[in-house]
């Protein structure tokens, strides 16, 4: 079925690095519809798990019938954190595991960080709620790399308030005019 060699991502610039896709179609703004040569390529893809472009996530999935072409349906994020001056003793996968449940779902942590190459903090990926907390400090102090922008004005991601052009919007007030006529065209 046509579906099945499809992938959804929410950025395009990966899809060239791929170098395995037979094409790209446009689904929505900022959705794309990625076609593979066979399910092996799709699925090689998909293996990898989580893409980073400009150290901001490329969200990936298989698509199916079921699937809603909508950036909304996207509830979480995998995002890249930092443990700073974490004692070496809590580098295995359990702790890091039990210290990033505190902030949402442990995914991996990175090869640095496994085979303890640079002991300046360690650093996790963990699938975190979107709207959920982003705390500064659970047991020990936390850094993100990355923090999705949401708007306040209109609570949609991806902009700050000030960049909101629903808030910048000009109103357009339409008003009865009469007789808008030059003076020697009026009869």
């Amino acid at each position: 079925m046509l579906y099945q060699r499809l992938i959804i991502g929410t950025r395009l610039s990966c899809a060239e690095s791929w170098g395995l896709i037979l094409g790209v179609v446009a689904a929505r703004k900022g959705l794309y519809l990625v076609r593979f040569h066979s399910l092996e390529d799709k699925e090689a893809v998909l293996q990898k798990g989580i893409y980073y472009f400009n150290g901001k996530p490329f969200i990936i999935k298989a698509w199916n019938k079921e699937l809603e072409l909508d950036k909304s349906s996207i509830n979480s994020l995998p995002i890249w954190v930092q443990f700073p001056d974490l004692d070496v003793k809590y580098w295995g996968p359990d702790s890091l595991s039990k210290l990033g449940s505190l902030l949402g779902i442990y995914l991996k942590t990175d090869r640095h960080t496994r085979d303890k190459m640079f002991l300046n903090y360690a650093r996790v990926m963990i699938d975190i709620a979107l709207d959920g907390p982003y705390p500064e400090y659970v047991e020990y102090p936390v850094k993100y790399e990355w923090k999705p922008l949401k708007c306040s004005h209109c609570n949609m991601y991806g902009r700050l308030e000030a960049e909101c052009r629903k808030k910048h919007e000009r109103r357009k007030e339409w008003r009865v005019v009469e007789n808008q006529r030059p003076e020697n065209e009026q009869r």
